[in-house]
């Protein structure tokens, strides 16, 4: 069941005798940034039940999730875990065995919660959980056009009707929320999407059949995880906070993109870890950092005559954890090889070779022995060196076999004669000098002077 399935059915006199309009500013309250909304509730760090199974990654503003037990005991689990820190449930929603839903209001925000027995295989005696924060917007507050009727109005949604063209209507209404501070910030069919700091609000003016033609205006809010601005002149905007990340098409070169975020992020407190953007594969790549040591990347490219560009959040936990998963696949991926390769040498001893290992440019050696190599390499460089190692190696005969080859950290495993095994891992967090290790299975790592 939605979050919203609740309204449903609801007798349409009671609901517009919900609503009333305000297109005072002074009676709206300023949309909440992510320093203020965490203060309140952090979704990504509150308690869940037992056996719990996280459904993608956790953010402050979304909570999904799967544990053990029925949607009716995991809705009042939650409940009595938000009314204890003090929030109320708004009236409405529906609460029952098959599945439940509410709203829960505290110091002007909206949090929903919904509970659902779990689907697929193995989810039986399984209750999937969600809960979203809609941040501190009074909807019924917004300005809007001036025709514009109230439908109906609950707690995480408004309506209303206009006379105008469902174009005119959205024409309207962003320029009456442009002139509040709002920006536009994407659009998908015929809702459109404008932010200001970390609260999108989603407006869709669509025709309504039902409602003798007119336009509805539907409005909706959500708080989002991060604040990432989005230059005015974009072709296409969209934000994801799944992966907190805001995709653009966007006329404007790449040099003036990058100056629009070194002003509006410093602004904001970030700061670029190099002077200008570095070459990464086909694309240009600018890293800025914060106050927390949290990253925000932002990665161009031009495609059809148009600069692509997407900017990526990432706090210094995640990446911390981003690194350490990979620290680990790797540390499977060389263990596993190295059995192997123990293996296959015992059984092929006369066949050990030796490799001589391609150095990238510029690059500096810090540890070589016969079966490890460390190098240093400048910042935003690292990925690029460990793929010159790889390409040095293939031409040499070795087969690249697995490869994790993120921006800021990757491994990548070739396979030679006699089941020998290369690794190469490599580290590039900025803003100093970024890491390539070369390790070896099976192979004796060769002077320098063999090259």
């Amino acid at each position: 069941m939605s979050l919203h399935s609740f309204s449903h059915g609801l007798p349409s006199v009671a609901l517009i005798a919900l609503v009333t309009l305000s297109a005072s500013a002074a009676d709206e309250v300023r949309p909440a940034t992510v320093a203020e909304a965490s203060s309140v509730l952090n979704l990504g760090s509150i308690p869940l039940m037992d056996g719990a199974k996280v459904l993608g990654p956790r953010r402050l503003a979304y909570l999904s999730y799967s544990a053990v037990g029925d949607p009716s005991r995991a809705f009042l689990w939650h409940a009595s875990s938000l009314e204890a820190d003090g929030w109320t449930k708004r009236p409405g929603g529906y609460q029952g065995a098959g599945s439940s839903t509410g709203v829960f209001g505290k110091a002007g925000y909206l949090v929903s919660l919904a509970t659902n027995p779990a689907a697929g295989p193995g989810s039986s005696g399984k209750v999937d959980v969600s809960m979203r924060n809609h941040g501190n917007v009074d909807l019924g507050k917004l300005p809007v056009p001036a025709d514009a009727k109230p439908l109906y109005k609950f707690p995480t949604t408004v309506a209303y009707l206009s006379g105008a063209s469902a174009a005119d209507a959205a024409e309207s209404l962003g320029t009456l929320w442009k002139a509040r501070g709002w920006e536009p910030y994407g659009v998908a069919g015929d809702t459109r999407f404008y932010r200001q700091n970390a609260i999108r609000l989603s407006a869709r003016c669509a025709v309504a059949p039902a409602q003798a033609g007119k336009t509805t205006i539907q409005l909706s809010a959500e708080l989002l995880s991060t604040e990432i601005p989005a230059p005015p002149t974009w072709i296409s905007a969209s934000y994801a906070d799944a992966t907190k990340a805001l995709a653009l098409d966007i006329d404007m070169t790449a040099d003036d993109l990058a100056r629009f975020y070194r002003k509006s992020l410093g602004l904001a407190g970030w700061t670029p870890t190099t002077d200008a953007p570095f070459k990464v594969d086909f694309r240009e790549m600018l890293i800025f950092r914060d106050q927390s040591k949290a990253f925000l990347t932002l990665m161009t490219h031009r495609i059809d005559g148009k600069l692509r560009a997407n900017l990526e959040h990432r706090t210094a936990e995640e990446y911390a954890e981003e690194i350490r998963l990979a620290e680990e696949s790797d540390a499977k991926l060389k263990g596993d090889a190295r059995e192997r390769a123990m293996r296959d040498a015992e059984a092929t001893a006369k066949l050990r070779i030796k490799v001589a290992i391609p150095l990238p440019a510029g690059a500096r050696e810090t540890e070589r022995s016969k079966s490890d190599l460390g190098l240093r390499v400048a910042s935003g460089k690292a990925k690029i060196g460990a793929l010159e190692i790889r390409d040095g190696l293939v031409k040499e005969g070795w087969k690249a076999k697995d490869a994790t080859l993120e921006t800021l950290a990757g491994s990548i495993i070739l396979k030679g004669k006699g089941g020998a095994i290369v690794t190469i891992t490599y580290v590039d967090a900025g803003p100093g000098d970024a890491e390539v290790k070369v390790s070896t299975v099976g192979a004796d790592i060769a002077p320098p002077s063999a090259r």
